[in-house]
């Protein structure tokens, strides 16, 4: 097999595992609802408009007073128990997977905790505003206390139009220039906010001078827009501006302006394709992008291209061995990072819902208190080189190095150490690498040493060897192999290609 690299991820662990993501399927290139407008002219730094800073947006908690009671009837009939209302637009053709991947989370989430405070109920809409405020009126009518919902963007809007007489946790973020109802609350994916997001850890990293390059499509432009901006309001100047190419003249111009050291760094408005034929030409500047350029399910050497670029994506996606992740129930979606990141939604959905209906103004998810309106978390993505340490002393790690030495195999590091783990031994077998675990038990109690090696084990050595070459630039045959001893004198099995690329046993 070869086993690549797409990108040298270090992943930030969070305490508080707060899913969140950037891509705006609701509002994307091929899910609108309406034309996207132009965006202005660049000119002068822009003021943020309140609550734009972050995906989920709240209001200051009222006065203490009694509990709520549920909104009278709109429309006569029989007024039912207080629920909790999921609002989704599941009849439409449109955002229905969407709609659907974000109620499998929800429900996954309501399963989990095996208990909510309140009944659920969920309430099929389509995508048309209109058919949207009319259900929403029809949900309060039916006695519901809090109301998850509405999925998309102009949804939002037609509901903070009106009156929000309870408190309603939208899932996407209304018109710029609409205004916020006391009720409204706000938790989304939406990708200008991580544009801004990206901005800051720029300049949080010293970059003061941006080149960007940008896609010409409507997602896009409002990418750019929201960085350069954001950017521009923190201090940093936006040098230079070029759209993406594909012709060889065109790819020449924005090489040679990366190396007139005008720029200190590159924003990269691009999804994954176009960042993948970009990047090359973009040496030597730093680059930041959104989680638009995450290759997904790809395979380990479709984004070797991108090594050394930063970007923001949700501990779901990154971190899938996280313990606050691994609570819930995988998703089925692997192969559609959209969804994934709509199904991870659903489940804070939920968590969240759960909190404002017992009237807390404080959420603890995860062992971390903290005010509801600064639950805006994302997992940084940096692509920094980390050294291998070689160091000697582990006597299990001696005996196993002078075993393969002694079959034909140069050691070549050992205890390389990075975010993702260590790998005990690293060897050259004519042109492919090792990555080699070396594992020590005196009995078979509980598996031995051959069951000390979990599944989550073989992904965190993968990950780290895929980081290996990426830091060294290194794109060459490689497998994973595993060094057994037991029992005292220890009997040494060597167990040669014992996995593979995805961590599953041979």
């Amino acid at each position: 097999m070869r086993c690549g690299v797409p990108h040298c991820w270090l992943v930030v662990p969070l305490a508080a595992a707060i899913l969140y993501g950037g891509t705006p399927a609701i509002a994307s290139e091929a899910a609108v609802t309406s034309p996207a407008p132009p965006p202005p002219p660049l000119g002068a730094p822009l003021p943020l408009p309140p609550g734009a800073s972050g995906p989920l947006v709240l209001p200051s908690p009222p006065p203490a007073q009694k509990p709520r009671q549920p909104a009278a009837p709109i429309e006569p009939g029989h007024l039912d128990v207080p629920h909790i209302a999921l609002l989704l637009p599941l009849n439409s053709g449109t955002f229905g997977r969407h709609a659907e991947a974000v109620k499998n989370g929800f429900l996954a989430a309501a399963r989990v905790q095996g208990r909510t405070s309140l009944p659920l109920r969920v309430y099929s809409v389509d995508d048309d505003p209109r058919h949207i405020a009319e259900a929403y009126r029809k949900v309060l009518a039916a006695g519901a206390y809090l109301v998850v919902g509405p999925l998309t963007r102009d949804g939002v809007t037609v509901i903070a139009d009106g009156p929000v007489p309870v408190p309603t946790l939208a899932l996407n973020v209304p018109e710029s220039g609409t205004r916020l109802p006391a009720n409204l609350y706000m938790l989304s994916l939406h990708i200008e906010a991580e544009a801004r997001q990206v901005a800051r850890l720029a300049y949080q990293e010293g970059r003061r001078n941006a080149m960007t390059v940008k896609a010409d499509t409507p997602l896009m432009r409002r990418i750019h827009q929201a960085f350069v901006e954001e950017f521009s309001r923190l201090g940093g100047a936006h040098v230079a501006e070029y759209a993406y190419t594909t012709d060889p003249a065109g790819l020449s111009r924005i090489k040679q302006a990366a190396g007139l050291e005008v720029a200190d760094m590159a924003f990269l408005a691009l999804d994954f394709p176009r960042a993948r034929l970009a990047r090359p030409y973009l040496d030597p500047l730093a680059l930041y992008a959104t989680s638009q350029v995450h290759p997904g399910s790809a395979g380990p050497l479709a984004g070797f291209d991108l090594a050394g670029v930063r970007f923001l994506d949700m501990p779901w996606v990154l971190q899938p061995d996280h313990p606050a992740v691994m609570v819930y129930p995988p998703s089925g979606y692997r192969d559609a990072l959209d969804l994934e990141r709509f199904y991870a939604l659903g489940i804070d959905a939920f968590r969240i819902a759960q909190e404002l209906a017992s009237g807390k103004t404080h959420v603890s998810l995860d062992g971390r208190d903290e005010c509801i309106p600064n639950r805006r978390r994302r997992t940084r993505v940096d692509h920094r080189d980390r050294s291998p340490v070689n160091r000697r002393g582990d006597p299990a790690e001696d005996l196993a190095a002078a075993f393969l030495e002694r079959r034909g195999l140069k050691i070549v590091a050992r205890n390389y150490r990075c975010r993702f783990g260590e790998i005990d031994l690293i060897a050259e077998s004519g042109t492919a690498l090792v990555f080699v675990e070396v594992r020590a038990r005196k009995s078979e109690d509980f598996g031995g040493a051959a069951g000390s090696i979990t599944a989550a084990q073989r992904r965190r050595l993968v990950a780290a060897a895929r980081h290996y070459l990426g830091a060294g630039g290194r794109d060459r045959p490689c497998r994973f192999d595993v060094v057994l001893m037991r029992g005292e004198p220890p009997e040494i099995e060597w167990i040669a290609d014992a996995f593979g690329e995805d961590g599953a046993r041979r």
